[in-house]
């Protein structure tokens, strides 16, 4: 799979100020990151802190706070690490799932996908909450089923 860049504008949550950056689609990191000097720029603060694992495996804690991306011609408030000065933006993966977009890696585009809710309407189980069993596979599914009281279970053994 070939990686590609996209066009996002990145701005302070308030939509006051923006930049334009290519930002390269990387489905493997967790978060969108860019620039400290870029985020900075617009007025953008530090509000948590988060540990990331790096490509050669150490563990480091980066500053990550908020900002309004643009993506086409939609706009969502998304996480943003606060990545290091002269730094690469990456698009990570919360981002796209935040603006429901897929990766088409053959015509390296951003794609609409639809939303996953893996629930039923209320009228399928009578208004009552539904459980998920997760099990080993040592022979005790069909006991926790047996066991669950829910209208609906769903039991998936390795």
């Amino acid at each position: 799979m070939g990686t590609f860049t996209v066009p996002v504008q990145v701005s302070d949550v308030a939509g006051r100020r923006s930049q334009a950056v290519q930002a390269p689609v990387d489905t493997g990191a967790s978060d969108t990151v860019i620039p400290r000097e870029i985020l900075e720029g617009l007025g953008i603060q530090p509000l948590w802190k988060e540990p990331y694992r790096l490509a050669d495996d150490r563990v480091v804690e980066y500053d990550v706070g908020e900002a309004r991306l643009r993506l086409d011609s939609r706009e969502r408030t998304v996480p943003v690490v606060f990545g290091e000065h002269g730094g690469p933006t990456l698009l990570g993966a919360t981002t796209l799932e935040i603006f429901k977009l897929g990766v088409d890696p053959i015509a390296r585009r951003l794609v609409p996908v639809s939303g996953l809710l893996m629930i039923f309407p209320n009228d399928r189980t009578q208004g009552q909450p539904m459980r998920l069993v997760i099990l080993r596979s040592d022979g005790e599914c069909s006991q926790a089923l047996d066991r669950c009281q829910a209208p609906l279970a769903l039991c998936l053994c390795a």
